[in-house]
């Protein structure tokens, strides 16, 4: 059921990724953790998309 509605939201949208590259973010607990950071623009609007790369 949610994967049926997350697939409505992102079907209708245009999206594009323009860089991939594995980084580092700082947490909660002043850790740094290692993340996959995807460059993209979805529907015109330039945003960074972190995803934990553990």
């Amino acid at each position: 059921m949610v994967m049926q509605i997350l697939w409505k939201f992102w079907s209708n949208r245009k999206y594009f990724i323009h860089k991939t590259e594995v980084s580092c973010y700082l947490d909660s607990k002043s850790y740094y953790q290692p993340v996959y950071a995807f460059q993209s623009t979805v529907d015109g609007i330039d945003m960074s998309i972190l995803i934990p790369g553990i």
